[in-house]
């Protein structure tokens, strides 16, 4: 009987045992569950902030406008301002195909200046959506293909601010296609379905229809050379007022006199001569049924020297002459800063940039313009900038 007592407190007690040994590893084996969970949590959070990248700027500028006579021959004070550009950009890559991005910036709705100047007694600024767009880029053998969709850069292939302001972000859909011939040549294209505005009260509203095709050119010892052909149809325009315009296209009944019908041919080459040097040309002609001969074309030409600022001790130098007949391109789109945006001047634009450490650079700017016709309106512009990308 003793012997059966004490083998059965034995194993109650070995039961025991086995019952607290157990609860502890169940209580290890969860500690250890919720530690990997959340190395996971984190881990997908990296991978989430990894799919980012992200480009920023900021602009410090003085700007000073040296004015003579208005259009009417009235005495003009000079202008002298201080003025700031905030940019802050990023993409999401969902895959090595698909992208969103997003871009804030500062200024107005003005849909070619990201500028805020300096004033309003130390008011606040706003800041607006310049670029919210989708991008699919995908290759098929040596053809590449790419879409975009929302609000996002002007995509077609440029060489100054002639038809098309730096700032400018348009808005719809456009398709890309490029396709190399041999090891020297790449043949390529641009198509764009751009809405310019909306109304519940017109029939027809203007929208901008854009097609483009170019060949990039390697020389060899020679350099390398650019050219393409663009045309673009603004459609539903005549008669019509459209927001920012500058009123120095011609106008008739507060609307567009004219319809723009709008061909560019552009080019650029490139040479290393121990230093970067490149030659550009624009020539633009609106082909549009009852414009005037005299007021339907722009054109320029120009170069540039030297490299754009990436570290210390890099520079860029360029000059451009241009001219912009009045009703050659649509004056709310064109260069801003060029005889104070619009068309009817002509003139030059020269400049230097400086690069001080990497991410920071200095740009001095100035430009001499006149009316190209009508009263000899002249206005000269300085622009000096201190410019941080990070």
């Amino acid at each position: 009987m003793l012997v059966n007592f004490i083998r059965t407190v034995v194993l109650i007690f070995m039961l025991l045992v086995a019952s607290g040994a157990g609860a502890e590893t169940s209580d290890h084996e969860l500690r250890l569950k919720a530690l990997e969970e959340k190395l996971e949590a984190k881990s997908k959070g990296r991978e989430w902030i990894d799919r980012f990248t992200f480009k920023n700027d900021l602009r410090l500028r003085h700007e000073s406008r040296f004015l003579d006579k208005d259009a009417s021959g009235n005495n003009v004070l000079d202008q002298h301002r201080e003025r700031f550009r905030l940019r802050l950009s990023g993409e999401y890559n969902f895959d090595s195909n698909l992208k969103v991005g997003l871009r804030l910036a500062s200024g107005s709705s003005d849909p070619i200046s990201t500028n805020q100047t300096m004033n309003d007694a130390f008011g606040k600024k706003t800041i607006n959506i310049d670029w919210a767009y989708a991008h699919y880029a995908r290759s098929f053998g040596a053809l590449k293909t790419q879409f975009t969709g929302g609000k996002f850069d002007e995509p077609f292939f440029r060489a100054s601010e002639l038809v098309w302001d730096y700032d400018l972000s348009m808005e719809g859909l456009a398709e890309g296609f490029s396709f190399p011939l041999g090891a020297s040549t790449t043949l390529f294209a641009t198509f764009g379905q751009m809405a310019v505005d909306e109304s519940a009260t017109r029939q027809y509203d203007p929208y901008l229809i854009g097609y483009q095709g170019g060949v990039e050119q390697n020389l060899g010892p020679l350099g390398k050379a650019k050219a393409a052909v663009a045309y673009y149809d603004y459609a539903n325009v005549k008669g019509k007022v459209i927001p920012h315009r500058k009123s120095t296209n011609t106008l008739t009944g507060g609307g567009l006199a004219n319809d723009f019908n709008i061909v560019v041919a552009t080019a650029t080459w490139s040479i290393d001569m121990g230093v970067p040097f490149k030659v550009l040309g624009e020539y633009v002609n609106n082909v549009a049924d009852g414009v005037s001969s005299r007021e339907d074309t722009a054109y320029l030409a120009g170069f540039a020297l030297g490299n754009s600022p990436k570290k210390f001790g890099d520079w860029l130098a360029y000059y451009q002459y241009r001219v912009v007949e009045q009703d050659a391109v649509f004056d709310a789109f064109t260069h801003s800063d060029f005889h104070n945006g619009g068309t009817n001047a002509k003139g030059s634009a020269m400049g230097m940039k400086f690069g001080v450490m990497k991410g920071v650079q200095f740009d001095a700017s100035y430009y001499v313009t006149r009316a190209n016709r009508g009263a000899p309106v002249d206005e000269d512009r300085l622009q000096l900038d201190a410019i941080f990308k990070f």
